[in-house]
């Protein structure tokens, strides 16, 4: 009797809950705007953090200094220009010496000046200009006797007496035992006609062949000696050479 009344009741007070949540839903509440709802601001939310791409760091290229460069530049000129002119100069100089003219096409430069050819001292003419080189050579000095002849045959200043300047630079050169370089000079001797200093010449020559061995040749030019008529005493010393020759053999 009990458990069913309890039951009955348990059942009414679910109908009535039931009634009452139906009553409550159909009651109007106030409407709340959607967007006091269902808006956030923007400046509650949080901020994504912003990563920034990190770039490696170009370093600027070293660079010389332009003033060094410049000056590095203009002495590299300076030194070609100077190269050219030096060319230039020896190539004058080269002409000059052959007798050839330059080429008047190629530009000079100003800062260069044609060199003056030194002129030629002036020896007189005659038996007198040789005198200095026969006092050098009666004194010894057959070095400096050598040297003034050779001074003198390119100055061209001997007048026609060239023939005694090569005598007296085969005799030097014969003192000194250079005797392939005196047979040199003699031998041009012989090449003048007319010269006085035949006979002295070929008796060196015979001389010189004599020292080198040489015994026909300086027969020879013995023998061409005699036939230059030459004075008294050269003739003797020419005749006692050949009997010497001829007791050697």
């Amino acid at each position: 009797m009990k458990i069913g009344s309890l039951t009955g009741v348990s059942r009414a007070m679910r109908a009535a809950v039931f009634l009452m949540l139906l009553a409550g839903c159909r009651t109007t509440r106030p409407t709340v705007p959607p967007e006091e709802t269902f808006f956030i601001p923007l400046a509650e939310l949080p901020k994504p953090a912003t990563i920034k791409p990190q770039t490696p760091a170009i370093s600027a290229p070293q660079t010389r200094p332009a003033g060094k460069a410049d000056s590095l530049l203009n002495s590299q000129r300076d030194q070609d220009r100077r190269i050219v002119a030096l060319a230039e100069q020896l190539e004058r100089l080269e002409a000059t010496r052959r007798g050839a003219r330059p080429d008047s096409t190629k530009p000079v430069p100003r800062t260069t000046q044609p060199l003056a050819a030194p002129k030629p001292v002036s020896t007189p003419p005659d038996d007198k200009a040789i005198g200095a080189a026969e006092r050098l050579y009666a004194s010894g000095e057959y070095r400096k006797t050598i040297q003034w002849c050779q001074d003198a045959l390119e100055r061209g200043a001997l007048g026609g007496i060239e023939d005694q300047c090569y005598f007296l630079m085969g005799a030097s050169r014969y003192r000194l035992k250079q005797f392939d370089l005196a047979l040199v000079s003699l031998k041009k001797v012989l090449d003048v006609k007319a010269s006085s200093k035949r006979a002295d010449a070929s008796f060196l020559m015979g001389l010189t062949y004599r020292e080198l061995g040489m015994r026909e040749r300086s027969a020879t030019m013995f023998g061409a000696a005699l036939k230059e008529s030459p004075d008294e005493g050269l003739a003797r010393s020419i005749r006692r050479e050949l009997d010497r020759l001829a007791k050697n053999r």
